[in-house]
């Protein structure tokens, strides 16, 4: 039997709308993000959800929980390892900032990220094993089965870049994973994946 991945980022946040870089600390979503949730929920309309995962941080929570506010009694799960890239020191600090105060690093996180070396923070590697890894362990826990996961932009990204083959350097490669943007993952009983949607846009395999 096959089954059926939905993947979204978060709404928009507060931090997203000012520029500041967010990674592992958080701030809530803006009533825009909130409706963005109400408005991506009816993408799910007659899907028959079995299961709900979130990553950890409090703006994916608070956007799954929209999300399933008319699914009844539907639990979420949070995890740990689908939560954005640790941006280590430069958590809090607005982008322009960044770019302008450790220009090399910046310019490598978006277009080297093979060889980007954190301040403090997490690596591209890093952040690939856990992702991935979460997101293999869901669809072996739930063959068959049609699953949410509310995550960001990197993992998301890792995600679909390791079920259409793309490198690591090649992660930022469009579609872009904007707030809300919605991918759908199919999973085969021989464990083989097809995107069927990646971040907003049809996508041949």
């Amino acid at each position: 039997m096959n089954g059926t991945i939905h993947l979204f980022r978060h709404g928009e946040t507060e931090w997203n709308l000012v520029g500041r870089m967010q990674g592992h600390r958080d701030s809530p979503l803006t009533g825009a993000g909130r409706n963005q949730a109400k408005e991506a929920s009816k993408l799910l309309k007659g899907e028959n959800i079995s299961t709900v995962v979130c990553s950890s941080s409090g703006r994916a929570l608070e956007t799954a929980e929209i999300m399933t506010a008319a699914m009844g009694n539907i639990a979420i799960i949070p995890e740990d390892d689908l939560r954005e890239i640790d941006f280590g020191r430069w958590e809090g600090q607005k982008k322009a900032d960044v770019e302008k105060d450790y220009a090399q690093t910046y310019h490598d996180f978006w277009h080297s990220p093979e060889i980007y070396e954190p301040l403090g923070g997490e690596t591209f590697r890093a952040l690939w094993q856990r992702s991935v890894g979460a997101f293999e362990r869901l669809a072996n826990t739930y063959p068959g089965q049609t699953i949410v996961i509310v995550s960001h932009a990197a993992p998301i990204k890792a995600i679909l870049s390791h079920c259409t083959g793309r490198s690591m350097g090649e992660i930022w490669e469009p579609p872009v994973a904007g707030n809300l943007s919605h991918s759908v993952i199919q999973t085969k009983e021989s464990g083989e994946r097809f995107v069927h949607k990646f971040c907003g846009e049809a996508w041949m395999h």
